[in-house]
Formats: C-alpha cells, sequence, structure tokens
C-alpha cells in the first residue's frame, strides 16, 4: 500500500522520525515529487531509507521547500 505525505508551502518540513516510520511500514521503495510553482520534480526509484533522506536533502538546497 501506497503511502502519501503531502506538505504546502510555507508549512514546516515533516520530521525525519514521520519519513522513517513511513518507510517502515512501507519498505518497497519511494518516489518523491515537488512542485515549484512552474513544473513539477519527480524522482522515482528510491530503494533505501537513506536514498529518501540524501534526495530531500539535495532538494532542500536547490528549492525552498
Amino acid at each position: 500500500m501506497c503511502i502519501i505525505i503531502m506538505k504546502p508551502k510555507n508549512i514546516k518540513m515533516i520530521s525525519d522520525e514521520i519519513i522513517n516510520n513511513s518507510w517502515l511500514r512501507n519498505p518497497h521503495g519511494a518516489g518523491i515529487s515537488i512542485a515549484n510553482g512552474k513544473t513539477i520534480i519527480t524522482q522515482k526509484g528510491l530503494m533505501k531509507i537513506d536514498d529518501v533522506f540524501d534526495y530531500l536533502d539535495k532538494m532542500e538546497k536547490k528549492i525552498w521547500f
């Protein structure tokens, strides 16, 4: 079963604990989509929890979210 987490603009990012708990309940891989106002950036195939955190860190530096 998929887990969908939505973080609206100008709302604090959810905790690492919530992301980790979501992963533990559905460890079959992840995808992340980020809307930046002009386009939607999607990354699929994140197969380890470290990949998820690395991608979120990378995107946080590129796009304010």
